[in-house]
Parts: structure tokens; C-alpha cells; sequence
């Protein structure tokens, strides 16, 4: 038996993985058009269908969290306010609006801004996809044996850029040349 937690993170999950496919697939199609006027009105069609995917991911996300099914990484909630904003800010483009007067006089093709909104949406998705599935970056390692400190073994955890209590004035050299954890 589904719950309706289980139904509604599904549902999260394949909005996500879709809107993902498609922003990317529309940004491709942008990018080979000379002009947004070129654009067919499937592109416009599909560009609707994923900001109304995005508006339903962002329903579902916010009634994931409000039933205390919260990311393990914060900026998940981050990443999906952002794709929310492309989104509204995409929703000024389409085949009977002309995006000059949303840009009141830049003289930028429109067709780089409509790019440039597509490709930063398909940027939301994916890093929501990454936090949302919890990849996270990799941590310094506990040293919990003695090396010694001359060695071409011993590296120290500074040296990739990991950082952390775990990190901070944990070694020094004994006298013998041994590294030692305090």
C-alpha cells in the first residue's frame, strides 16, 4: 500500500527528473535557432509544460516539508526557490510576447536571455537532484594511526582542501618523527 507521503515524493522525484531532461533538451533547441521568433510552437508548448512541472515539483517539495520530510541538505530548498524564480522569470517570454518590453530597452538578443534562463533552470534541477539525493562533498577522514612525518605517506588533509573541527590543529610531530593526533 502507497502512503501519501510515498505518492508525493514520487511524484517530487519525477518532476524533477523530467524537468531536468527537458529544460536541457529546450535549451539545446533555443541555442540552435537564429532567432526566438524561429521558435516553433511545440518549443513553446513544452517550455509551458516545464514550468508547470516546476510549479508542481515545488508543491509537492513544500508539502514534503511541511510533513516534516525535510532535505538532509539545506540548499535543496535554495536550488528549488531558484528554479521557481527562472521559472516566473521564463514566463515572460512566448510566442505572442515580445521580451524586449519585459527588458524595457536592452539591446541584448533576446534569444541569448531566453538561453541563458533555460540553462540556469536546467542548473536548479540538477543541483536539486544532487542535494536531493544527499551527494554530498567528501570530508577530511579521521587519522586514527601513526605515520611517520617524513614519509611520502603522510598527507595532510589541508592539502585538498577539507576543512572542519576534525582538520584544525589535530597533528603535530613528536620528537621520533611521528605524526601524532592529539
Amino acid at each position: 500500500m502507497i502512503t501519501v507521503v510515498r505518492f508525493i515524493f514520487w511524484v517530487h522525484v519525477s518532476m524533477a527528473v523530467s524537468g531536468f531532461v527537458l529544460s536541457g533538451v529546450l535549451a539545446v533547441w533555443i541555442l540552435r535557432q537564429a532567432d526566438i521568433t524561429h521558435l516553433s510552437r511545440n518549443f513553446w508548448i513544452w517550455q509551458r509544460t516545464v514550468q508547470w512541472m516546476t510549479v508542481v515539483l515545488g508543491l509537492a517539495g513544500t508539502s514534503l516539508y511541511l510533513m516534516g520530510n525535510r532535505p538532509k541538505d539545506p540548499l535543496h530548498i535554495l536550488y528549488g526557490a531558484l528554479a521557481l524564480l527562472a521559472t516566473l522569470l521564463l514566463a515572460g517570454f512566448g510566442p505572442d510576447r515580445d521580451p524586449r518590453e519585459l527588458l524595457s530597452g536592452w539591446s541584448v538578443n533576446p534569444k541569448w536571455i531566453l538561453f541563458g534562463l533555460e540553462v540556469f533552470l536546467w542548473a536548479m534541477y540538477g543541483r536539486g537532484l544532487t542535494t536531493g539525493f544527499a551527494f554530498r562533498s567528501m570530508t577530511a577522514p579521521k587519522v586514527t594511526f601513526h605515520r611517520r612525518a617524513n614519509s611520502r605517506e603522510s598527507v595532510d588533509p589541508t592539502l585538498f582542501g577539507w576543512t572542519g573541527p576534525q582538520c584544525k590543529s589535530r597533528h603535530e610531530t613528536a620528537g621520533n618523527g611521528l605524526l601524532r593526533t592529539r
